[in-house]
């Protein structure tokens, strides 16, 4: 019987790379861990993953998890969340209740990349929202704040 990624027609090149992917896929494993091994860049073994996934070889279980294709225990995410260096600095800040507009000036970015991960973080829960654009990370001590001076400023002048 040929090899896994071989094909029965004599002009089938070798496929080493694949082949290497298929003998690591021993259980489930990360894009990460696949690319490590086969010494290749994550966009590389991910677009093998793909062909052989496009071939029946291979079968994804969950976010960058993938498994032989005649893996049969759980569906599971070895990688829970992609990475997020933007959302751990929110994190990170957020150890009192602060607003978006001081969570930018504190990592030196113009509001308009940041709108959507306050919203995002509170959707999952690592995130409370106090007030009016106040948020403050899900595991610190607060209550609902009053709103920020330039906010009472333009309600008390309406």
């Amino acid at each position: 019987m040929p090899a896994p990624s071989q094909s029965t027609r004599p002009w089938a090149r070798a496929q080493p790379i694949r082949d290497a992917i298929q003998a690591f896929l021993t259980e489930p494993r990360t894009a990460k861990a696949i690319a490590e091994h086969i010494d290749r860049s994550v966009p590389a073994a991910t677009g093998h993953l793909a062909a052989m996934r496009r071939r029946g070889l291979v079968r994804r279980l969950g976010f960058a998890t993938y498994a032989h294709a005649d893996y049969v225990g759980d569906v599971v995410s070895l990688q829970d969340e992609r990475a997020h260096p933007i959302r751990d600095a929110i994190l990170a800040y957020l150890t009192e209740p602060r607003s978006p507009k001081d969570v930018t000036r504190h990592l030196g970015r113009d509001s308009g990349g940041l709108n959507h991960h306050p919203a995002v973080l509170v959707r999952g829960g690592r995130v409370r929202r106090l007030g009016y654009a106040i948020y403050v990370r899900a595991d610190a001590q607060g209550d609902a704040v009053p709103l920020p001076r330039e906010r009472r400023a333009n309600a008390a002048s309406a």
